[in-house]
Parts: C-alpha cells; structure tokens; sequence
C-alpha cells in the first residue's frame, strides 16, 4: 500500500495514516521539503510505531537532504542520537586543481635582474672625486629593489581560499498572520503588509429590452351644434369628446369656442353652430375618423349638445420601439462589475513594486463610476455602460517574511551552528477564507514551509587573521581544523616559486565558507 503525504503533514498525522491502514506492507511518498525531515526523530518515531503495529514500512522521496536522512537511519543511524553529524577530513583526502595537500608544485620561473650595468662601476680604491652621482645611482638602486620587494612580498601576493563544511537540512512549517498597519511580530507570528490599489475602466453593450409605442396624434376639424334657443354655450379647451360610433376613441377641444343658440320658426328647430379644431387623446391610426362622423360630448347631453366631423381626423399613427428599461441597466451594472471585479489580480498586479509579494483572492472591489450612453426610455436599440472600478489589495515585503523567519528558525538552530543562505526554499500557501482562517485586504493567513541549512559557525576574520603569514603546511594545519570540514582549497596568485607563505596583508586574503 501506498501513501503519499502532504508537505505539512507532521508525524502524527503520518501515524494517524498508518493506523488507518490494512496493509501490512506500507511505502510512505514524502515531498521535497516535507517538515518530516525537520528531525531524523520524526522517522524514528514512524518506524516504531509500525514495529508496535506489526507492519513494515519503508521511505520514498526526491528531497536529497531527506534521503540522506532516509538512509542515516535504515543503515547505521539507528545508535545516534544526534541529527548534526561532525566530521575530520584528513590531509590525504585534499587534492589537485590548487588544493593545498601534500607538496605543491609551483611552475613559474624566478625573474631576471641583469646586473650589467655595474660593469661600468670604479673599482674601490679609486679617488672618490668624482664619483657622486655614483653613490646617487646606488642609492635609487636599493631603494627601487626595496620598494620591489616590499611590493613583491606585501602587495602583490593574493590568496584565495574556499572553505567547504558539512550542512544539514531544517525543515519548518509555520503559520503567519499579515496584517496592514501593524509592526513586524516575531513572537505572535505577524507579519506587517500594506494595502495596494489599482483602478480599472472597461465597458460593455447589451441590446435594449424595453418597448414602448411611439407615433403621431391624429387631428381633424368638428362642428359644435347647440340645440338651445335660449342661450349661447362656451366650451373651454381640452372638453371631451367621443366618437358615437366607438366609445373608448376619445378627443379634446384645441381652443375656446363659443356656440350660439338654436332658432325655432314655425315648428322647425335650427341649431346654432360653431367650429373648431380637435385633437385625439391617444395615438394610434384608430383615431382618425372621416367627415361626417358624429362626435357626442362627453359632460354634456346630447340632445342639447352634438358634434359632426367637417374636415377629416386624419394623422393618426402608432409603432413599437426599443427602449432602455430598469431591467436592462441593472441587469448591465450587475454583469459588468462582475467581469471588472474578476480582474483585480490584473489591476493590482503593477501596484506590487520591489520585493512586494501580492496576497491573491485578497483583494476588494469598489464602483467609482458608472456613465450609460442612454437614459431610462431613451430609443436605442443597444446601451452601452462604462465602469470605474477601485481595488484594494494586500501585500507584504518578502525581505520582512525572510527576516521573521530567520528570527523563527533561530531556535531550532543547535548551538555551533548557524542557518546557511544559500539555496533557502520557502513555500508560501494562502489558506483561504474559512471559519477557521481569513482572506481579505484587512488580513490573510499563509502557510509558510521553510528549509533550509544549518553549517558550523566559522569566523571569517579570526581565521583570517590566523592565517596571515604562516607557512603552507601551518595554513592546512588550522583550515583543516574547522568544525565539521569537508574540504579546503587555497589558490596563491602570482605563482612564485621561493614564496611558500600565504600573504601578511590581510586585505589579500579572501575567504569563503560554503556548505557542502
């Protein structure tokens, strides 16, 4: 049976998989910088327990610390009980390519001084009339040969030495909070982060829904009958009327308009008549009526009171068109706020400067503006939105995470030793937004995996001061003595042959510490 752990998952969660499973025969599958490898404990711990429960189990991993770890304790690591191992490396085990180890061959040649011009020299005895310039000439010899040697022997020698020490893996998971506006908290595991914001425009059409029935009134001229013989009638503009033949067709008075009586001769009724113009209520080509239509007062009675079409009611007409309704710019406000606020990673992504790291999903959206091309019943066929979205988000500075965890690990870094920069991985997982953790632009939670190195704390300066001066043979002597060595080189330029010591100026010597 197999089981594949997750990078967090400790040993009690390995030994809560164990249990759970039936098979006597067990591979565990650990991922690159697992917290298992913490502490070769851990695997001890799991192997044990599945001695208690009978079962055999066994390690796979492509982490190189942690199959080191792997190997230390299926082979001869059972008896340790240290993870930190120290080792001596012997003088025979340095060799070639500059390493000092052994005798050392040095190929360049001495140089030249021809001496041919003291063939010109007087010998001693001679008078010393006369020879001042050649007291002066031997002068500046000496001086140049000294200035030449101490030039040779103090400025010119250069040493450069790489040491190579023995390292082991830390591994560690731990949780930090990041906060805006707050200090750096080692203790409480806070971490100071900063809101960034970003803005961003964009618009987008959607074809009008709305309708509504546009068209022209129809108008026409009416004669008014007044069937009193007694008495003229006023109407005032805007009175009612509807036609006989279809009640629901009614029209309005465009103007004053004063009726006279009717006449009575003889038993004949003559009605007093007057005209004006009307107008139908409604739009629609149904109001158009022709001449001779009766038109019957809607206040009025009409056996006072009666109305003929004299001039046709004609114009009338009605069509349906597009137009913006409610629905369709909320519906538009709603689906492009939406798309912005999908882009907020988009937005922010240029506001995160330098060493500042983008919390992702933290981020959140604001309408700045908004501007249609149309307003509520416009007649368009299409309305158009543009929308101004503000972001904010949160970030944090991966210099101050590197600092709080060097401040974390510092404790789990065993005396002697010091944590190595070098090929450091850290894994930052966001936990989400849960009842258990928080993800937004006030705080998010992160799952910070670490592993690094530990190596042999070397002082730099006090070896480097040990070193000044001394012999080859002394200077393989104190580098090997190095806690926990693995290896030394020192390479010596120029080569000069009789020059068997490394430099006494110590701003020529140059020393490196590396993990193996």
């Amino acid at each position: 049976m197999t089981i594949t752990l997750e990078i967090h998952e400790g040993v009690l969660a390995a030994i809560k998989k164990l249990k759970t499973s039936h098979e006597e025969n067990v591979e565990f599958i650990i991922p690159e910088g697992s917290v298992l490898f913490e502490n070769s404990l851990n695997l001890k711990l799991l192997k044990k327990e599945a001695e208690v429960l009978k079962k055999e189990i066994s390690f796979v991993t492509s982490d190189e610390a942690g199959q080191t770890i792997i190997d230390f304790i299926e082979g001869e690591g059972e008896g340790s009980s240290s993870d930190f191992v120290s080792r001596t490396v012997t003088l025979d085990e340095v060799s070639g390519g500059g390493v000092m180890g052994g005798k050392r061959k040095l190929p360049i040649a001495l140089p030249v001084i021809s001496l041919a011009f003291l063939k010109n020299l007087r010998p001693p005895q001679a008078s010393l009339k006369g020879k001042t310039p050649l007291i002066m000439g031997l002068a500046v010899l000496v001086a140049a040969l000294s200035f030449g040697v101490y030039h040779l022997f103090w400025k010119v020698p250069k040493a450069e030495i790489r040491v190579v020490v023995n390292s082991q893996p830390l591994i560690k998971s731990v949780e930090i909070q990041v906060k805006p506006n707050v200090q750096n908290d080692v203790t409480g595991h806070v971490l100071a982060g900063k809101i960034v914001e970003g803005v961003l425009v964009e618009s987008k059409t959607t074809p009008t829904t709305g309708e509504k029935t546009v068209g022209e009134k129809a108008t026409g001229k009416i004669k008014i009958e007044n069937w009193s013989v007694t008495a003229d009638k006023d109407f005032d503009s805007g009175e009612r009327l509807y036609s006989k033949d279809d009640d629901d067709l009614f029209y309005t008075l465009d103007d004053d308009v004063t009726v006279p009586h009717g006449e009575q001769a003889e038993g004949t009724k003559t009605a007093g008549t007057a005209e004006v113009e009307v107008t139908a209520v409604e739009i629609g080509s149904d109001y158009n009526l022709d001449d001779g239509k009766s038109l019957e007062f809607e206040d009025f009675d009409p056996d006072d009171f009666t109305a003929e079409v004299v001039e046709d009611i004609d114009g009338g007409s009605s069509d349906i068109v597009s137009v913006v309704s409610q629905v369709d710019m909320d519906t538009l406000s709603d689906e492009l706020f939406t798309q912005i606020s999908a882009k907020g990673g988009e937005a922010l992504k240029g506001a995160s400067v330098g060493d500042q790291v983008l919390i992702s999903d933290s981020h959140v959206a604001s309408l700045v503006k908004e501007e249609f091309n149309a307003k509520l019943d416009d007649e368009v066929e299409e309305l158009e939105l543009t929308q101004t979205v503000s972001f904010q988000g949160l970030a944090y500075n991966k210099q101050d995470l590197n600092a709080i965890l060097d401040d974390l690990l510092k404790g789990f870094v065993p005396q002697g030793f010091e944590l190595s920069t070098e090929e450091r991985e850290t894994n930052v997982e966001i936990l989400g937004n849960t009842d258990a953790n928080v993800l937004s632009v006030s705080q998010a939670d992160l799952q910070v995996t670490i592993k690094a190195y530990v190596i042999p704390e070397v002082n730099e300066d006090e070896l480097k001061q040990k070193l000044l001066g001394v012999s080859f043979s002394n200077a393989e002597q104190i580098l090997g003595s190095v806690r926990n060595i693995k290896t030394y080189e020192i390479k010596m330029t120029p080569n000069i042959p009789f020059l068997s010591r490394l430099p006494k100026n110590v701003e020529n010597i140059s020393l490196t510490v590396e993990r193996e």
